[in-house]
């Protein structure tokens, strides 16, 4: 078992419980919607530029329970 698999493994628990995945997926949300917020206002490129990777980075925890029990 590589590192990433036994790390997925972790995360079962927070994927099996339906509850706690739309709380987390939910908030998640928010904070995406808040860098899309900082997206529209901003004038500096560098802000941008941390909005963006602010969103990639949610969506791929987002991703990450499809990814985990597509991968069991």
């Amino acid at each position: 078992m590589n590192k990433q698999e036994e790390l997925w493994g972790k995360l079962h628990p927070l994927f099996n419980n339906n509850r706690q995945w739309v709380n987390l997926s939910n908030y998640l949300d928010f904070l995406i919607e808040k860098q899309h917020k900082v997206l529209e206002q901003s004038q500096e490129h560098i802000a941008l530029y941390k909005a963006q990777g602010a969103i990639e980075l949610l969506k791929h925890v987002k991703d990450l329970r499809q990814n985990v029990m597509g991968n069991k």
